[in-house]
């Protein structure tokens, strides 16, 4: 039970009942990363950066430093926002009480939630990196806070405050001996917060645990990832005095103690993949009363429950295992049920004041070049070597380079890497258009990075092209900026990764991919043996988060035919429309996880596979005319919280019938009227499912061995199928458009305050509007 039901539930109805709980972002508003229009400080006035930040709401800053201008801390307010480019800046005070307020892509070192009763909610917090978080007795609730990478985190409210339905979206760890530290109190205030994407990488083994979850209602984690190679016996999560914990997807390499330690009266975890060197994978403690284990291959476990008796329903791969009332085995085909219900309700269909989070809801992708983009292309002036001139003298000035509203031509690509990036006045203002279709728009400058924002590329083989000709040996881009990025009409991809080593933990930010015959496309060297260490060119992609990005009339969205396996990818919040071939085609790609997308009318049978295995949560399936079949894996397929939908398709399945049997099926609190599950298996469990054209696979627990498909639980009175995992607080529209970049209305921008040196450009400045930066040759 949530503690603060009552509360909770009241300010829920509260915003319901003002009409703000909006669903879907503010269509028809012009979106970026780091909006041009908005007041702009230079780092050689950073001693004003409070009084900018005060007097004008909005603020803009370069990528140099603001740590020097002797400001001890900044405060971030109510409806402040402030967007920097990895920009260092003093540590932040975020005031309590404030809401409505966003901070972008800066180092600040520290950001500090102080002890207060006032709630501080529906904030964004993104890219802010190489810092701690930390608050003791603050109150957060509904915030969001994304891209959080080599921070620590570290907030305790036993003696106040609490954390209720916020979301950490995409957190790395790296090294060190305490990643994430959250501790309650013990009425159990703090609930319903959602850690989605976590990576610890190298962690500094420590005997209770590299991730601490104490005295909380519940907590939930989706898509983690642990590498570890050491022999410590210390836990990488370890969870005291927990309502409940529930994990989706586990992959890495595990040390040879148990990595999972957790206290908690329910625990849950589904698709466990993980590595195990030696030990205990899982340990349940003595307070435990129930537990679900959708899949844990290899898993290993530890049972210290002294209740009388607990409930056990673990699914593996050997076959389903349903053990339940202190070691009742059933058999493989359930041929008993289970006498008592209750445990299983309270695990996948409990009644939670929670709701499903808010379905993404997407802006019309900008076009600016309009139908005749590609007319007279031939006659058009040449800006490549104007434009990479101007990306070469922001530089070499410390900064990236801001390429100002307009429409500009290139025959031959652009150079970008770490030390420079390219930012344009947003997708729908700034176009970048190829002169041919057989040069690649933007490549390599030698160096493994990529800086990236507000602009659109059209018209060439490539949007990005990374190849060894390019780039050092073993090239492998990690820590990448690549926000609010279009590809239109590549006759190749959107972004091609060429026979490099790698692209490694990246965010890809509301990136738009249109009319391409690939979307995302990798492309490794088949002939090398990724177990060498001189293997250069295996081009795996680990660990890459798409984010808020669109796939729009592509080929195939996402063509993954790995060599060394891929891992731990993610599509978060992202749409997959009229896909003439498929939305992904994956081989060799361990736990690739689909967490609240939309997909329509995709071609594909089936429209999503993978050779290893597949994870979905809260996505909607529209088959469409294009539509045969959704989804395939030969080895594991979790899918929760999904709806599906023939929409005028006569006959659209949700799995398809390849002629293979997938090992293992997991389907919980999914539904369909029309769609049937199709396909063939050798196992499948399916909990709290509801599927109209498929009968024999809904209701509370279902199992199927074979042909063989038979229910094992049931009960009457229990709430309807929903998502159980990105559950919280709806967020309101405010939040949802700064999620997508829209500066809000009623709010002035200031004029661009200028450093020496550097003209004035306007966002209605055309392109040949002269830039100068400080000690280069002005271009035009």
């Amino acid at each position: 039970m949530r503690a603060t039901l009552p509360k909770a539930l009241a300010v829920r109805l509260a915003l319901a009942c003002a009409g703000i709980l909006a669903a879907g972002a503010h269509l028809g508003a012009a979106t970026a990363s780091y909006p041009v229009d908005a007041f702009f400080l230079p780092s050689s006035q950073s001693a004003q950066l409070q009084v900018a930040l005060d007097q004008n709401q909005v603020v803009r800053l370069d990528h140099g430093r603001y740590d020097t201008g002797g400001l001890a801390s900044i405060t971030l307010r109510a409806g402040q926002r402030l967007y920097g480019l990895k920009t260092i800046i003093p540590p932040v005070v975020v005031a309590p009480g404030t809401t409505g307020a966003v901070l972008s892509s800066v180092i600040p070192g520290t950001l500090t939630f102080p002890a207060s009763s006032l709630a501080t909610a529906h904030n964004f917090f993104k890219s802010v990196t190489f810092s701690a978080i930390v608050g003791t007795g603050a109150t957060l609730e509904a915030n969001l806070f994304v891209d959080l990478a080599n921070d620590t985190i570290a907030f305790d409210t036993s003696g106040g405050g609490h954390l209720i339905d916020n979301r950490f979206v995409r957190t790395l760890g790296q090294g060190g001996s305490h990643f994430i530290t959250v501790t309650g109190d013990s009425g159990h205030a703090s609930q319903g917060n959602v850690f989605l994407w976590m990576n610890m990488l190298g962690p500094t083994p420590v005997v209770d645990g590299y991730v601490r979850f104490r005295d909380l209602a519940d907590v939930t984690l989706v898509g983690v990832d642990y590498e570890c190679s050491t022999t410590t016996t210390a836990p990488a999560i370890q969870a005291d005095a927990l309502g409940a914990y529930r994990q989706y997807v586990w992959s890495g390499i595990a040390p040879a103690g148990t990595p999972l330690k957790i206290n908690a009266a329910e625990m849950q975890v589904h698709a466990m993949t993980m590595s195990a060197n030696s030990g205990t994978d899982i340990e349940f403690a003595a307070s435990n009363l129930r537990s679900l284990i959708g899949y844990a291959t290899r898993a290993t476990l530890r049972d210290l429950s002294t209740a009388a008796p607990p409930f056990r329903l673990h699914g593996f791969d050997g076959g389903v295992k349903a053990v339940a009332n202190a070691g009742t085995v059933l058999s493989s085909a359930a041929s008993s049920a289970l006498a008592d219900p209750t445990p299983l309700v309270a695990l996948v269909a409990p009644t939670r004041s929670a709701v499903p989070w808010e379905r993404p809801v997407f802006a019309p992708v900008p076009d600016p070049g309009g139908p005749a983009w590609n007319v007279g292309l031939v006659g058009q002036p040449d800006s490549r070597a104007t434009i990479q001139a101007l990306i070469d003298s922001a530089a070499a000035a410390g900064d990236f380079a801001r390429l100002p509203a307009g429409t500009y031509y290139i025959s031959g690509p652009l150079h970008l890497g770490a030390g420079n990036g390219l930012i344009g006045a947003g997708m729908d203002r700034t176009l970048i258009v190829a002169k041919t279709p057989n040069i690649d728009m933007v490549v390599g400058d030698g160096s493994t990075g990529l800086n990236l924002t507000d602009l659109t590329l059209q018209g060439g083989a490539n949007g990005i092209h990374h190849q060894p000709e390019d780039l050092p040996v073993r090239a492998q881009f990690f820590g990448i900026l690549l926000s609010h990025v279009t590809f239109r009409d590549m006759a190749n991809a959107g972004i091609f990764i060429d026979r490099i080593y790698a692209w490694d933990n990246d965010f890809v930010d509301h990136v738009n991919f249109v009319n391409c015959p690939s979307g995302f496309k990798q492309h490794p060297n088949l002939a090398e043996d990724f177990t060498l260490a001189a293997s250069n060119q295996i081009c795996y992609l680990d660990k890459v988060l798409f984010y808020g990005c669109q796939f729009s009339g592509c080929g195939t969205a996402l063509d993954l035919p790995a060599n060394r396996p891929n891992n731990l990818n993610m599509c978060l919040d992202c749409s997959f429309t009229g896909s003439t071939s498929a939305v992904a085609t994956m081989v060799r790609t361990n736990s690739q996880i689909f967490a609240n997308c939309t997909f329509s009318d995709n071609a594909g049978n089936p429209t999503i596979s993978s050779t290893s295995n597949l994870d979905l949560l809260s996505c909607d399936f529209q088959a469409g005319s294009r539509g045969t079949a959704m989804i395939f894996a030969p080895g594991q397929m979790h899918v929760e919280g999904c709806t599906f939908a023939r929409a005028g398709n006569p006959s659209a399945t949700i799995v398809a019938s390849t002629g293979f049997a997938s090992a293992q099926k997991f389907f919980s609190n999914c539904t369909s009227t029309d769609m049937p599950i199709g396909g063939i298996s050798t196992n499948g469990l399916f909990l709290h499912n509801q599927f109209g054209a498929d009968t024999a696979f809904s209701g509370l627990g279902v199992s199927q061995v074979g042909a063989t498909v038979k229910t094992f639980a049931s009960a009457a009175g229990i709430p309807a199928p929903a998502p159980q995992f990105l559950v919280g607080s709806v967020f309101p529209a405010q939040l949802v458009d700064a999620i997508a970049g829209v500066v809000p209305p009623g709010i002035t921008l200031g004029a661009p305050v200028l450093a020496a040196g550097r003209s004035a450009v306007k966002s209605g400045d055309s392109a040949t509007i002269a830039i100068t930066y400080a000690g280069a040759a002005t271009v035009t």
